[in-house]
C-alpha cells in the first residue's frame, strides 16, 4: 500500500514539476516530445521499481512502450497527455489508485 501511494506521489509530483506553462488554466501546457519520451520512460521505471504487483507493472510497461511507438501520445499536450497516460495505466492494471 505504502509503495502504491508512493508510486502515485512521484506520478502526481512528476505532472506538476513538467515544464508545462499551465498557469493557473491559462493554457493546456505545451509539452514536446523529448519531455513526453522523459514521461513516459521515468513512469515506466518508477512502476517497475515502485508498484506493488511486478508483473502488472511489467504488463503496463509493454503497453505504454507499444502505445508510444505506434505515435498514440504524439502531439498531446499537458492535460491530454495526463489523461490519456492514466486512462491507458488504469485500463490494464484496473487500479483506480493510478493516475498522472
Amino acid at each position: 500500500m505504502l509503495r502504491t501511494l508512493s508510486l502515485s506521489f512521484f506520478i502526481l509530483a512528476s505532472y506538476v514539476a513538467l515544464p508545462w506553462d499551465d498557469v493557473a488554466g491559462q493554457t493546456n501546457g505545451a509539452i514536446n516530445d523529448s519531455a513526453r519520451t522523459a514521461t513516459i520512460e521515468t513512469l515506466i521505471r518508477e512502476l517497475n521499481e515502485n508498484y506493488v504487483f511486478p508483473d502488472v507493472a511489467k504488463k503496463l510497461e509493454a503497453d505504454l512502450r507499444a502505445r508510444a511507438a505506434k505515435g498514440e501520445y504524439d502531439g498531446l499536450e499537458g492535460k491530454e497527455f495526463a489523461k490519456k497516460l492514466t486512462e491507458d495505466l488504469r485500463a490494464i492494471s484496473k487500479d483506480k489508485h493510478l493516475g498522472v
